[in-house]
């Protein structure tokens, strides 16, 4: 046993394994926006499975004395320092009932629920975190969703979706970090007038390309030899779920066990991924998220025996 920096671990660990595992790169470094999803401190109310539901609580917000809404809504009948019926009121009059502050997302896993989402903090939501959110709002947009570290060895949290999404949504025992795949110079909302790029390091981005000898497109084409920001998410996606992957780096990649702390260096839960450690059929888990893997793209980086990111 030789604890050393930065994590100091008091159980024997497979040094060379862990170095292997730390070549590769780091989610937040290949997604440089992201941030934990939304908390809202009144879930009950705050998420509706109609957006008819969610447009009367809001309009309820817009018009009721403070004291008629916190009868009809038990979420407003305790406060916090984050959570106040007066702020939430505040809010929605301020912002108004108009269709771009309604929004539809992922509340639980395969759970969409609609929202009134704003910029404003300690509003409706206590936490819109806004400055993401708002790029998910645009419906052709998706989000890699990931925690910090698994319940064990052999559970890890790794989901994409698409709208907002509820810093529960993997696991009511965990935030969730989120990133969405493009960015957009407005609000990202459908009378948003383009302009997106994608949210990937450039450096990063030049590294896949190398290893594949393709060429990057910031949008996904049919001509030969490219490969686009749906492909680099569906290929961290396969290796994240890929058997082999999770095999081979059971015993460094953390968990709550080893750290006894949800807030333990969140970036090296998805380092890797180490191309020739992908299954033959691990692509297979990005159908889950609606995109496909590029087989050009998946077979040329398999075959490249290349570490992506080194």
């Amino acid at each position: 046993m030789a604890p050393a920096a930065p994590q100091f671990y008091l159980v024997p660990r497979d040094n060379a394994l862990e170095a292997e595992y730390k070549r590769g790169f780091d989610v937040s470094k290949l997604f440089p926006l992201g941030s934990v999803g939304i908390c809202t401190k009144r879930d009950e109310t705050a998420y509706r499975e109609t957006l008819d539901e969610m447009r009367a609580v809001a309009r309820d917000f817009a018009t009721l004395p403070p004291e008629d809404i916190k009868a009809k809504y038990k979420t407003e009948r305790k406060e916090s320092l984050d959570k106040k019926t007066a702020y939430a009121i505040a809010d929605v009059r301020k912002h108004g009932l108009g269709d771009e502050n309604f929004c539809e997302g992922a509340f639980r896993v395969f759970d969409r629920r609609w929202t009134y989402l704003t910029d404003q903090s300690k509003g409706f939501l206590a936490f819109p975190v806004y400055e993401v959110m708002r790029h998910l709002r645009h419906p052709e947009n998706v989000a890699f969703c990931c925690s910090k570290t698994g319940r064990s060895d052999e559970y890890h949290n790794y989901f994409v979706a698409r709208g907002f999404v509820s810093k529960d949504v993997v696991c009511s025992l965990d935030s969730v970090i989120v990133f969405p795949l493009y960015v957009y110079p407005g609000d990202g909302g459908l009378l948003d007038g383009g302009g997106r790029r994608p949210n990937l390091d450039a450096g990063l981005v030049a590294k896949f390309a190398e290893a594949t000898g393709l060429r990057f497109t910031e949008e996904k084409e049919e001509t030969p030899g490219t490969f686009a920001p749906a492909d680099i998410l569906g290929y961290v996606y396969a290796v994240l779920y890929s058997p082999s992957y999770r095999a081979r780096f059971k015993k460094v990649i953390p968990t709550m066990t080893d750290s006894g702390t949800n807030g333990y260096a969140y970036g090296v839960i998805t380092k890797g991924p180490t191309a020739d450690l992908i299954d033959e059929n691990s692509t297979n888990a990005t159908l889950y998220i609606e995109y496909y893997l590029n087989t050009e793209v998946g077979n040329r980086v398999i075959e490249s025996k290349e570490l992506i990111g080194k």
